[in-house]
C-alpha cells in the first residue's frame, strides 16, 4: 500500500511482522585430533593452552610483548667503553658514573656551541688516580668564552662608564697636535696597569685643559681599555658622586657606606669633572678624605678637570660662614692639590670645544 502524505503515514496502523524462521543448523566437522591431545570439551587444560580467540592479542600464557619484539629491537647494554688504570673490582663499584662520563662525552662530539649539557659548557669526566675512580666536572672551551664574556660585561656594567662612550674606541677618537701628548699619556697609562708592572707612587694622571677638548671621552678610553683587560675600574663623575651621596642620606641600605667604600678601594678610580661642583665644608671633606687615602695606598686614579692644578685650590674653596660674614675657606681644597700632586702626573689637553663647533 502506497503512502501519498504525512497523514497516511500518521493513520496507517502498524503491521505485524512475522519473525523470521531460523536457517537450518549446518553441521560443524571438527578436524581429527592430533596424536596425543584429547578431545574438546574432556581436556581440562585445554582453555589454558588453546589460542587466543582474539587476533592481534597473545594469549595469557605467552609473552605480553611478543608483537612488538620485531618492530622495537631492545637496546644493547651499554659496557665501558674506556681503559682506566683502576682494579676490576673499582671500575665495577663505579660503572654508572663511569657510563654516565661516556654519555656526556658523547653529547659533546660535534658541537660547535650549541651545548646539550644540562649545565652550559660544564661535562662530566671519570679519570683513575691513584687506583681510584675518581669523577669531576670540566668547562669547555665554549664554557669558558661564555662566562669571560659574562665576567666582562659584568666589569663594564660596575666601571659606570658613560652610556654616549659605552662603545666608543680609540679610532674614534678625533687626534689633533693639541691632544697627541695626552693621548700618548693615556695609553701609557693604560699600558703601565696591563702590563701589571710595579707601580710607583705617582701612578696616576691629572688631565686638566678647556672644557669641551675630549677629556671626559680620553677618560672612558681609559675605562673601556683596562676593564677589557679584565681590571676593575670605576668611572665617577664627580657632581653625581656628591649628588647620590646626598640622595643617599637617611636610606636605610647603606648606600652611602658602599658608594665611598667603592670609590676608596677601587682597584682604579677615574674622578671625572673636578671642580665642576659647588664646594661646600662637607664636599671638601669627603673628597679629601677619599683622595688622601688613595693617595697614601698608592692606589692608581685619574682626574679630568678644567682648572691646571695650580688653580685648583681656588676652584675647590668653600665659603664658610663665621661671625655673620661670609670668608673663603681654601685650607681643604690645598690639601687636596697637594695629595693629587703626588699621586697625579699633569697633562695638558688642549683645543677647541667640540661642542661648540
Amino acid at each position: 500500500m502506497a503512502l501519498t502524505s504525512l497523514k497516511d503515514l500518521l493513520t496507517r496502523p502498524a503491521s505485524r511482522q512475522q519473525p523470521a524462521s531460523p536457517a537450518p543448523a549446518t553441521p560443524t566437522t571438527l578436524p581429527p585430533a592430533s596424536p596425543g591431545a584429547g578431545t574438546p570439551g574432556t581436556d581440562r587444560h585445554a582453555a589454558k593452552t588453546a589460542p587466543s580467540a582474539t587476533p592481534g592479542i597473545p594469549a595469557a600464557s605467552e609473552d605480553p610483548l611478543a608483537h612488538l619484539r620485531g618492530r622495537h629491537p631492545a637496546a644493547p647494554p651499554r659496557t665501558i667503553r674506556g681503559i682506566y688504570d683502576a682494579p676490576a673490582a673499582e671500575i665495577a663499584a663505579r660503572e654508572t658514573d663511569i657510563l654516565a662520563a661516556e654519555e656526556a662525552a658523547d653529547l659533546c662530539l660535534g658541537c660547535h656551541g650549541d651545548c646539550r649539557q644540562r649545565t652550559y659548557g660544564m661535562r662530566l669526566i671519570a679519570y683513575a688516580e691513584g687506583g681510584r675512580i675518581q669523577c669531576a666536572m670540566q668547562q669547555c672551551r665554549y664554557g669558558r668564552a661564555r662566562r669571560e664574556r659574562a665576567r666582562l660585561e659584568k666589569l663594564f656594567q660596575t666601571a659606570r662608564i658613560p652610556a654616549i662612550f659605552a662603545r666608543a674606541t680609540w679610532q674614534d677618537y678625533q687626534l689633533t697636535p693639541e691632544n697627541e701628548e695626552a693621548v700618548k699619556a693615556a695609553k701609557w697609562f693604560c699600558r703601565l696597569l696591563t702590563e701589571r708592572k710595579n707601580l710607583s707612587p705617582r701612578a696616576g694622571l691629572y688631565l686638566y685643559g678647556p672644557r669641551g677638548t675630549g677629556k671626559t671621552m680620553l677618560a672612558a678610553l681609559i675605562a673601556r681599555t683596562l676593564a677589557s683587560e679584565s681590571i676593575p675600574v670605576l668611572f665617577l663623575s664627580v657632581p653625581d658622586y656628591f649628588y647620590e651621596l646626598r640622595a643617599s642620606f637617611g636610606s636605610t641600605d647603606r648606600r652611602t657606606e658602599t658608594l665611598t667604600s667603592a670609590a676608596r678601594s677601587a682597584a682604579v678610580l677615574i674622578l671625572d669633572d673636578l671642580g665642576a661642583e659647588r664646594t661646600t665644608e662637607w664636599t671638601a671633606s669627603e673628597l679629601f678624605t677619599l683622595i688622601n687615602h688613595r693617595a697614601a695606598n698608592a692606589l692608581p686614579t685619574l682626574v679630568t678637570s678644567n682648572y691646571p692644578l695650580g688653580q685648583l685650590a681656588t676652584a675647590l674653596a668653600c665659603v664658610r660662614h663665621q661671625g655673620g660674614k661670609n670668608t673663603l675657606d681654601d685650607s681643604q681644597a690645598l690639601r687636596i692639590r697637594s695629595r693629587l700632586a703626588g699621586l697625579c702626573e699633569p697633562v695638558r689637553l688642549g683645543g677647541k670645544d667640540r661642542r661648540t663647533e
